[in-house]
């Protein structure tokens, strides 16, 4: 438990930065969608669908869970992360010299396909690619080495720059431009980079260790093949709605999906505090304590998670115009369905200190690969007969099929047969429902009442949750008034 409490110490602190984070995220989507307008929008979103396909195919090799993996490993057997920082610095390296050669012969191809024809943003996409690795990178070691309270502040500082660099185009009306909102991005990345690559110093000293590369490789060359699956999750319906619609509706599609995906930092940050606890426990061998991990914990987060969502769901068609603006109501009922997308996108998140652990991830790649050509099928028919809509209800759709394999997978490999996370987002697509039929608020927070009601008393019945559970919670750092609440509930059962 001193293990525990000790990894939890600072969860506050992160906390804190994560909320900053997502706020931070949510005032530059509304800068970025207000000024620049849905056509405009439409086009920055594509300029990002750019960059992942470049980097899915250069940076993946070590921006994926191998980074927090054995940098997490090499610091808690040597305090240092000379040797996993060095190697996934030159494997990012050799792949961008590659990947950047290749990218130099088909870049006009790509940017007709990609109706990105602007030689400057076709510049910008490389550059971005190579300064988001470094970030990324850094923000995996910082992770790895239990430096939480810098790892929460990159992000959150990151976006701080790119929102003083867009006020200031702002300010200055005449630069603000699709062109500048890139080359601000780029260099918002850039700087903090700068500014944080000196606190690895110390622990990270440039070494060359040939086996360590190979660990790294042999490790990641699963998620290079499976990360197309995740890949094709978060953006085959942008692409497909430019395609069979227009850039226009991609920029309205996209205003709803940028907000939703804010939601998944929630358990991303759980993911942050968990993984080096799994990996305790793994090196220890205690397989008891991971399975009250799965059977206990997913589902009791998973639930405070949903109604968290469910909340927000309700209030959509206040804060969506307030955000956006009125071109932009089209994305109200878009982003109810996405947040459900998002719900069961991050329950399957929680699982993930589980798959980076005990590498897993060939396993789960397998199932966000089929879902993966699920979602085009589903994108392609469901746009072509309802429109924006029905790209939302086609990602929608993949992703709890997703989180549902995810969910038997990790558990099966534990002797165990639980759905219970899942069954804990059943009371938001009530919500979700409700809010798509009505906009009335006080009806759909009276649903809410009721469906949390006779929820609370299933989890009663069920014994979801145990007084005995109590024990865990209070070991956990969080301010005095919230474990109030927190204790006080689990006293209930």
């Amino acid at each position: 438990m001193t293990q525990i409490k000790k990894f939890f110490y600072t969860y506050t602190f992160l906390s804190l930065c994560q909320g900053l984070t997502i706020i931070t995220g949510i005032v530059g989507i509304s800068i970025l969608a207000r000024f620049l307008g849905p056509h405009e929008y439409g086009r920055y979103n594509l300029f990002i669908l750019s960059t992942q396909i470049l980097m899915l195919l250069a940076t993946t090799w070590v921006l994926n869970p191998a980074a927090a993996k054995f940098a997490s490993e090499e610091y808690l057997k040597t305090k240092s992360l000379k040797n996993t920082f060095s190697s996934e610095l030159l494997i990012i390296l050799i792949n961008t010299i590659i990947v950047g050669i290749i990218f130099y012969f088909i870049h006009k191809k790509a940017a007709v396909f990609l109706g990105l024809e602007n030689n400057f943003l076709i510049i910008c996409i490389f550059i971005y690619s190579v300064v988001f690795a470094l970030f990324g990178l850094l923000n995996f070691c910082f992770q790895g080495s239990l430096n939480f309270r810098t790892y929460g502040m990159m992000p959150f500082g990151r976006g701080i720059i790119f929102i003083s660099l867009l006020l200031t185009g702002i300010v200055f009306k005449r630069i603000f431009s699709l062109n500048f909102v890139i080359a601000s991005l780029v260099t918002s990345y850039l700087i903090a980079v700068i500014i944080f690559w000196p606190r690895l110093k110390k622990i990270c000293p440039f070494t060359f260790d040939k086996k360590q590369i190979i660990e790294i490789l042999s490790f990641s060359w699963p998620v290079i093949f499976f990360a197309s699956g995740n890949f094709s999750l978060e953006w085959v319906d942008k692409y497909l709605i430019n395609m069979l619609i227009s850039t226009y509706a991609v920029g309205i599609y996209a205003a709803a999906w940028s907000l939703t995906t804010n939601f998944v930092l929630i358990p991303q940050l759980l993911y942050t505090i968990v993984m080096p606890i799994i990996t305790a426990y793994r090196i220890e061998d205690k397989h008891n304590n991971i399975s009250f991990y799965l059977t206990k914990l997913v589902p009791q987060l998973s639930l405070f998670f949903s109604l968290l969502i469910g909340l927000i769901i309700i209030f959509a068609k206040i804060f969506i115009p307030f955000l956006y603006g009125p071109k932009y109501t089209d994305s109200i009922n878009i982003f109810i369905i996405l947040s459900l997308s998002s719900l069961f996108m991050g329950i399957k998140y929680l699982y993930n200190p589980i798959t980076t652990v005990f590498n897993f991830i060939r396993f789960t790649g397998s199932i966000n690969l089929t879902t993966a050509f699920l979602s085009i099928g589903l994108n392609y028919l469901f746009i072509v007969k309802y429109g924006i809509i029905g790209a939302a209800f086609a990602t929608a759709i993949s992703s709890f099929i997703s989180c549902i394999g995810v969910a038997f997978i990790i558990n099966k490999k534990f002797s165990l047969l639980n759905f219970r996370a899942i069954y804990c987002g059943i009371p938001v697509i009530i919500i979700a429902g409700i809010c798509m039929i009505t906009r009335n608020i006080f009806f759909a927070l009276s649903a809410m009442f009721v469906t949390s009601f006779f929820t609370y008393l299933l989890l009663k019945k069920y014994k979801l949750f145990y007084k005995t559970d109590v024990e865990y919670v209070e070991k956990i750092q969080m301010p005095f008034w919230l474990k109030s609440m927190v204790v006080k509930f689990y006293q209930t059962f």
